[in-house]
């Protein structure tokens, strides 16, 4: 930071996440005022910026196709030069990726920004004998299983978390606008804005301890606008990058999908709310579509097994705070001395409509709607059927590494006594589901620290 501070004019300050809204910050640019300012930003979250040198960049002459014509122009440019590691230490590559930005003035070159990039070759002079790396066709190659290295596995468990967190938004989002377009009971709508407040997609109003209405606009723009905060383009734009590093081990098909899905036109600004339905179905199908190549295309691996932590771990949040906001509500109509009405929503909400009713023939009860999304070790989508296989996962990742993580043991311990003796009563129920919220914060961490680390303790997985 006191580099930082004593070299500021020198340096470029960007996000570390790469943020399409957050642009590149010269320190020579600020004023007294602003400087400040930017200074008092980073030191209160240092997490989110890095300090870059600032690289004049060069100019050189670009063909620039306009309709008619082709200009050779002047744009600012840069290489980007790779190194491969050999016994012997690091080898500069010759050539590299050359980067030219779309402004003839512009002092960063940016691919999000409109930049364009091109091979750069080094060509060898005189005639050389024609090389080949294809491989003969009888030459024998055995197979290769290695471990894989952290930041592998870091990708691969967000990759995950990024996945199930776009489907329950969706899936949040598409029930909540339902349920306001068909003037829904106000227990559900209020129970539904709540969520949509607890799973982080709207802030808590200044003032306010819990949300209980949310304008159809907002929720409108949590699903559409692509700069809403935390809304859903962003997500799918936090998959995307991180898809985009993993993308030598997706297949085709999954990769097309995938980059259909996360630039697909309906994200776009002023949308209403018919459209704004079909596009959340759309969405609900495609991310489908992902899980399904996920579980039929993927080497179930250690990196598959943290992909699918990543996808578990997200479902219980999102399960966790269903669960809390439907106690919170059972409580309040029975303060109320109201009559409880159906649990329609939380079945939808959770995909869970299909195992309810292939089980019973009655109303969405407390009773019968807590068997199947709490306790059903058959079912997918509950909370059960996600503890097991976190554990599981767990389990199996403690025989390939050596290392023993132990998490979600008072969750898994508390579902047993609850199966042989019954679910408690609602006050205890709320302090027991809070429990489990930090107990998946606590084991997210521990993840995090133990494989994801890029200390000396990192470890090949």
């Amino acid at each position: 930071m006191d580099y930082v501070r004593s070299h500021l004019d020198d340096l470029v300050i960007k996000s570390v996440h790469g943020h399409s809204d957050f642009s590149p910050i010269f320190g020579q640019d600020l004023d007294a005022t602003d400087r400040t300012a930017l200074l008092s930003q980073i030191e209160s979250s240092p997490d989110r910026f890095v300090a870059q040198e600032w690289v004049r960049l060069s100019q050189a002459p670009v063909l620039n196709r306009r309709p008619g014509s082709i200009q050779l122009e002047s744009r600012s440019v840069g290489l980007r030069a790779f190194a491969v590691a050999g016994v012997q230490g690091y080898e500069v590559m010759p050539g590299g990726l050359t980067r030219v930005e779309s402004h003839r003035d512009a002092r960063v070159v940016s691919m999000q920004r409109g930049g364009a990039s091109k091979d750069t070759w080094v060509l060898q002079p005189g005639n050389n004998e024609e090389l080949s790396f294809e491989p003969k066709a009888d030459t024998p190659y055995p197979a290769i299983h290695t471990g894989i290295p952290s930041r592998l596995a870091e990708n691969l468990f967000w990759m995950g978390r990024y996945t199930e967190r776009a489907e329950g938004m969706t899936r949040l989002l598409r029930q909540t606008l339902s349920e306001r377009l068909h003037h829904a009971r106000r227990h559900n709508i209020t129970a539904l804005h709540e969520l949509t407040w607890r799973y982080g997609l709207i802030a808590l109003p200044e003032g306010e301890t819990r949300v209980t209405r949310v304008p159809v606009e907002q929720l409108i723009q949590c699903a559409t606008h692509p700069h809403y905060r935390q809304g859903l383009a962003e997500t799918l734009g936090q998959l995307g990058r991180v898809a985009f590093s993993l993308r030598d081990r997706l297949s085709h098909d999954h990769w097309r999908a995938l980059n259909r899905l996360v630039n697909d036109q309906a994200l776009a600004e002023n949308m209403t709310l018919g459209p704004t339905l079909v596009w959340l179905d759309r969405a609900v199908s495609s991310l489908a579509t992902l899980s399904g190549f996920a579980l039929d295309a993927m080497n179930r691996d250690a990196g598959w097994r943290f992909l699918s932590l990543g996808r578990r771990m997200e479902r219980l949040v999102l399960l966790t705070s269903a669960l809390e906001v439907t106690v919170t509500q059972l409580q309040s109509v029975s303060t109320a001395g109201e009559t409880q009405q159906p649990l329609e929503w939380l079945l939808d909400l959770t995909d869970s409509s299909g195992s309810f009713r292939s089980q019973t023939t009655g109303i969405a009860s407390w009773p019968a709607v807590r068997d199947i999304v709490l306790l059903d070790s058959t079912s997918p989508r509950s909370l059960r059927f996600q503890i097991d296989g976190v554990r599981q996962a767990l389990e199996r990742l403690a025989q390939e590494t050596g290392v023993t993580l132990i998490g979600l043991e008072k969750t898994s311990d508390r579902l047993n006594t609850w199966e042989a003796e019954g679910l408690p009563e609602t006050p205890e129920l709320q302090l027991a589901l809070a429990d489990q919220r930090l107990e998946i914060i606590a084991l997210s961490d521990l993840l995090a620290t133990r494989y994801f680390s890029v200390s000396e303790h990192a470890m090949t997985v």
